[in-house]
């Protein structure tokens, strides 16, 4: 299976100061490397398929762990994405799918899509199949290239009901400032779901407008740099992440996001026979 799926999902909490700019936070301290190197043990009472990183695992640093360069690219590089082959095949496609009929409110009415390699596939399924599942009322396209440099979002605070990043995270020069826009763009309590690609599966287009960062993490690493995106972008403190609406409106926390897990759909056995 070339592209397996890794995803990353968490709800934009109800927000007090819904809008707000987001800390700035900078720190020279080097990326988590040794303690995110390997997927961590799932309790039993939290299983549940792909589920990798539950929402009570994640533990990060008090400050942003990349630097303020921790995502550069080429200085001769040409940030553009043209004519790029998809880089889920038809098997991880599925899988992708299946956790948006999982995660993706059935019938939500508005959804932004934003395809990382502008190869003009939607992984958004027709229907739920076996699942009492409905698809969303309206779904809005956009190139991964609208969010290159941390370019703000065309679309007015609270626009939808979920956000799904596909093959895009990869490429972010500044994804602090972009998880900042999707939290900006989505309905309190909406849902974001990024999904990216195994280390070793995108096509060489897709690959050449990857962040050096990005390339020198092992998938387990991807899930954790990718949480990091959500928790150093919205502002909320750890508690909120795993506290359900009461926690959060006694407490006043405010903007942020919450619910944050990791998802890991690759399988080694049929991976290898592909």
């Amino acid at each position: 299976m070339r592209g397996a799926v890794l995803c990353c999902c968490a709800a934009g909490a109800a927000a007090l100061q819904h809008g707000a700019r987001a800390p700035t936070l900078s720190s020279t301290a080097p990326p988590l490397r040794s303690s995110t190197a390997a997927m961590p043990e799932i309790p039993a009472g939290l299983a549940e398929p792909g589920l990798k990183v539950p929402a009570t695992a994640w533990k990060w640093p008090r400050a942003w762990p990349y630097g303020r360069d921790g995502f550069s690219k080429p200085e001769d590089l040409v940030e553009a994405i043209e004519n790029s082959e998809a880089v889920f095949d038809d098997a991880a496609a599925d899988r992708l799918g299946a956790h948006l009929v999982t995660h993706l409110e059935s019938g939500a009415q508005d959804v932004l899509e934003v395809d990382g390699t502008c190869a003009g596939e939607t992984y958004i399924p027709s229907d739920g199949g076996e699942e009492l599942w409905t698809p969303p009322e309206n779904v809005e396209r956009i190139p991964g290239s609208a969010l290159f440099g941390g370019a703000a979002l065309p679309y007015p605070d609270r626009s939808f009901d979920a956000v799904v990043l596909e093959s895009a995270a990869e490429l972010l020069t500044n994804p602090r400032q972009t998880f900042r826009e999707l939290w900006r763009v989505l309905k309190p309590g909406g849902r974001a779901i990024v999904a990216f690609s195994s280390a070793r599966c995108s096509p060489a287009p897709h690959a050449a407008q990857q962040t050096q960062t990005w390339r020198d993490y092992n998938d387990a690493q991807r899930l954790w740099v990718v949480g990091s995106y959500f928790h150093f972008s919205a502002g909320a403190p750890a508690a909120a992440m795993v506290a359900d609406d009461s926690e959060i409106a006694k407490n006043m926390w405010g903007a942020g996001w919450r619910g944050l897990r990791g998802y890991d759909y690759f399988d080694a056995a049929e991976d290898a026979g592909k």
